[in-house]
């Protein structure tokens, strides 16, 4: 995969109860393509890769099992600002990723 695995992304979805993730990373499969797992809010999510759509150093889009797309960029300050903010209890700000980054690791 060319994707970059960094250490927070953030996650456009057809679901509505995702929004970003933290330490994601690919988990290969013996019968599947593999699955795409992440942290998020004290537990982690696993998704059934099904169909690869993008694989990019910035973009990773797939779909999984039930049919959902999910799209993973890294994590920047304008990208939670703008899409996981609005969407995260407290709406907490940031003043760096430093801070951001700290707040993941010690919450998910």
């Amino acid at each position: 995969m060319l994707f970059c695995w960094p250490e927070a992304v953030a996650i456009e979805s057809t679901r509505t109860d995702v929004v970003a993730g933290y330490a994601p990373r690919f988990v290969p499969e013996w019968s599947e393509l593999g699955s795409v797992v992440w942290f998020e809010g004290g537990h982690e999510r696993q998704f059934l890769v099904k169909e690869l759509l993008v694989d990019q150093p910035d973009e990773l889009k797939f779909r999984d099992g039930a049919g959902h797309v999910h799209t993973l960029r890294p994590m920047t300050l304008k990208l939670y600002d703008r899409q996981v903010r609005p969407r995260t209890v407290g709406r907490p700000t940031f003043a760096n990723m430093s801070e951001l980054l700290s707040a993941m690791r010690s919450e998910w």
